[in-house]
């Protein structure tokens, strides 16, 4: 199983290559950022006055007691009472960003990987399902360590090969983000997923355009 560095003269890699500018480079670090804020999980959450157990009851009447007047013992200014303005599970961080900048920021972190020399192509994957023979593999031609395979379909032995190994990521063509292009050191692709990655970056992919399983 053959892989091989795609060089800048390469027609997939001279369909994504560019001069990089900081504006680019901008749209790259914008979208790393939306993709983690959209994986962000707002997990702390306080209890208002009205979230915690008690305090139906007037602790004592309004007036004539010579003591301010109280209405729960719940309330945020008594000890066990609620948080006033903490932390909620309803924030949102999410953010979205027009599929005009997805398809460019995807052309610019694929054409960084270009330039770089960093994309590979295999010829085919191994399909036994064994972690060591897909380690052999990308040792044997001597990549970088942090790796993005990319896949034309989901593959189920091929997803148990590499959930056990440190440092490779694996995802379909038509679902890879632009963190994990811009993040990975090196990408290995066949013929097939390059080409949908090609036309991701191009703005020409369709999810219909994807061959049916068996043909």
């Amino acid at each position: 199983m053959a892989i091989t560095v795609l060089s800048k003269t390469d027609s997939v890699v001279r369909a994504l290559a560019k001069n990089l500018t900081a504006e680019d480079q901008i749209s790259i670090a914008l979208a790393i950022r939306g993709y983690e804020a959209n994986r962000r999980a707002p997990v702390a959450n306080s209890k208002t006055r009205g979230l915690i157990r008690g305090g139906g009851r007037k602790p004592w009447r309004q007036k004539g007691t010579g003591r301010a007047r109280a209405g729960s013992i719940r309330s945020p200014l008594w000890r066990g009472g609620g948080t006033t303005f903490g932390p909620t599970n309803e924030r949102n961080f999410k953010v979205s960003f027009s599929s005009k900048f997805k398809t460019k920021a995807l052309a610019v972190a694929l054409a960084e990987q270009a330039n770089n020399s960093a994309i590979y192509s295999i010829d085919k994957w191994p399909e036994t399902g064994k972690t060591k023979e897909l380690i052999e593999i990308l040792k044997g031609n001597d990549l970088p360590q942090r790796l993005l395979l990319v896949i034309e379909r989901s593959n189920e032995q091929l997803n148990r090969a590499v959930r056990n190994v440190s440092g490779l990521e694996l995802r379909t063509a038509a679902n890879v983000s632009i963190a994990d292009v811009a993040i990975a050191d090196g990408i290995v692709a066949d013929k097939a997923s390059l080409d949908i990655l090609v036309e991701r970056a191009e703005g020409k992919f369709t999810a219909k355009a994807l061959p049916k399983k068996g043909k």
